[in-house]
């Protein structure tokens, strides 16, 4: 439906938009200032279902029905303490999301569509991978090849290394 739109104010307040009428679709829980949540959240359209909606805090929640009069929220991804900075869907599959947190951990999952989905520490922000230990800024996964994926980071640390990494994983 081209006339409903969504968005996000700070801290995972999010909204729709009908054509004539807004409405708070916001999940109560992990919400706000003081709720492990980046002040600009990220907020994702899957773009293979316009109505499953991804919305990250520490957790990753999930609506498989945003345009529902009462939205429910389900937690797609479990916390590891530290906010999620940015969602990625693969162009190929709805089953395949990537997320990254503000500490430099990154996650993938092969079945995020599933009630429950399994999820992958590709960088754990601390000691597993090999990413710097910085906020991951966005997640780009190739049109073509699910299995390349392009993460970048932000921050600064003295010395060196980079601000662009790129991943491969099969």
């Amino acid at each position: 439906d081209p006339t409903i739109s969504y968005g996000q104010e700070q801290y995972r307040g999010v909204g729709r938009h009908d054509g004539t009428s807004e409405a708070s679709i916001t999940n109560s829980t992990e919400m706000g200032q003081g709720a492990c949540n980046n002040f600009i959240s990220p907020l994702l359209l899957d773009p293979h279902d316009r109505t499953r909606l991804y919305s990250g805090g520490c957790s990753l929640w999930r609506t498989v029905d945003a345009t529902a009069p009462t939205v429910v929220w389900n937690v797609a991804k479990a916390s590891t303490g530290t906010p999620i900075s940015t969602i990625a869907v693969s162009p190929q599959s709805a089953s395949i999301v990537w997320v990254g947190h503000n500490n430099g951990a990154v996650f993938r999952t092969a079945n995020a569509t599933a009630a429950t989905p399994t999820w992958v520490t590709v960088d754990d922000g601390a000691n597993v991978g090999t990413l710097p230990n910085r906020f991951v800024s966005d997640i780009e996964i190739h049109r073509i090849n699910a299995g390349e994926v392009f993460v970048t980071l932000g921050g600064f640390v003295a010395g060196p290394g980079g601000l662009v990494a790129w991943l491969t994983r099969t």
